[in-house]
């Protein structure tokens, strides 16, 4: 397939290589990137079947040159759009998923609808190759962590489940937040949001530090007093804060 002219001569791209695997075109800004998205999908659409995901709505013309379906995201609940999406799937149909209108953590949730109702369709479903075109793949990702506020992204129900789980255990707080991707500062204030402030299974609430083992328990009771204590918290691997909040125990 001719992508376009270069000083070499005319770039062609392998259409059956791309299908079999996936592809993303960067570029500067102007620089062709959404010209090159709608080659492809011109070429590729009386082959298989295309779905364009379009945050900024700038398909529309396109998706109805090809007899594309297009879906306004805004008007439509999320599991309506995992169901469209496995409908389409199902049916080999065409579709336009046109997410304008939406803030951005929106648009992230009804996009990430979308993909799930595409992954969950049924095995006889994938003998046929559906061709996922995704401009300014960019807008939906999700933004830097942060408090859960206006600039953090948004808070999932299971992620939800998982804290009000976490705090009905006693469990520590470390794995959690390698489970969650968030920062500390992020989970306490969502713990407040939930309303779960001062019902932790433990009395002094979220441990901060990883479990503590019977060996360094011992070697804290032996070596406390005797040893330097940043000597002794580096060689337990522990910040001073937790040799003291510990020593006592």
């Amino acid at each position: 397939m001719p992508l376009g002219e270069t000083d070499r001569g005319t770039l062609h791209l392998d259409l059956n290589r791309l299908l079999a695997g996936r592809c993303l075109i960067q570029g500067s800004s102007g620089a062709g990137k959404s010209a090159a998205l709608r080659h492809l999908i011109e070429e590729a659409h009386d082959y298989l079947t295309v779905m364009i995901v379009d945050p900024e709505g700038e398909f529309g013309n396109l998706a109805e040159h090809i007899g594309a379906a297009s879906i306004r995201a805004s008007e439509i609940a999320t599991d309506g759009l995992t169901a469209a999406a496995l409908r389409a799937r199902h049916h080999r149909l065409a579709l336009h998923l046109d997410l304008t209108a939406l803030e951005p953590d929106i648009r992230i949730q009804k996009a990430a609808a979308f993909f799930a109702g595409l992954l969950a369709s049924a095995r006889e479903d994938w003998a046929h190759t559906v061709m996922v075109a995704i401009d300014k793949a960019h807008l939906l990702a999700p933004r830097r962590l942060g408090y859960g506020r206006s600039w953090g992204r948004s808070w999932l129900a299971e992620e939800d489940d998982l804290i009000r789980h976490a705090y009905a255990h006693g469990d520590n707080l470390a794995p959690l937040r390698q489970r969650l991707g968030r920062s500390r500062a992020s989970i306490v204030f969502h713990v407040g949001e939930l309303g779960l402030h001062g019902t932790h299974a433990r009395p002094r609430g979220w441990r901060t530090d990883p479990t503590w083992t019977d060996k360094q328990i011992a070697v804290l009771r032996r070596d406390y007093g005797r040893v330097p204590t940043p000597e002794l918290a580096a060689r337990l691997g522990r910040k001073k804060g937790g040799i003291f909040m510990r020593r006592g125990r």
